[in-house]
Order: C-alpha cells, then structure tokens, then sequence
C-alpha cells in the first residue's frame, strides 16, 4: 500500500477569518466586514468570532466577476 502525504497548508481551509478574506481580496479589513454587515458576503458568527465560509467567498467572488463582465 501506498503512503499519501497532504500538507496542512497543501488544503485551503473551509472556513475564513475576515481578515482572511481581506486578504484574498485584497481589501482592508473595514471594508471586509462592511460587505458582512451589508450582507453581501455571506457570514456567520460563533461567539463573537465571524466566519466566512470558502463557499460564501467563492460565490461573492463568482458574483464581482459576472458583474464586472456585464459592464
């Protein structure tokens, strides 16, 4: 049998700090957790912690392209 060795930061994680996510999208944090608060970028809180999920951002990112095509 053959070993498979996958490094931790080989995988992207399913879940993102906002900062996290500022970073992606190269924005500032202000910025980034304006488009949480306007509901624009999908988040969801555990305690006091947000969280943004790679889904939520691939969706929000699928949707800047598609309008930025549409111009």
């Amino acid at each position: 049998m053959e070993e498979v060795l996958v490094l931790v930061s080989d995988r992207e994680p399913g879940v993102l700090k906002v900062m996290e996510v500022a970073d992606e999208l190269r924005i500032g944090r202000n910025q980034a957790y304006e488009l949480v608060r306007s509901g624009q970028l999908r988040a969801v809180r555990i305690g006091q912690a947000i969280r943004v999920t790679r889904e939520a951002l691939d969706e929000f990112k699928a949707g800047r392209e598609a309008a930025a095509r549409a111009r």
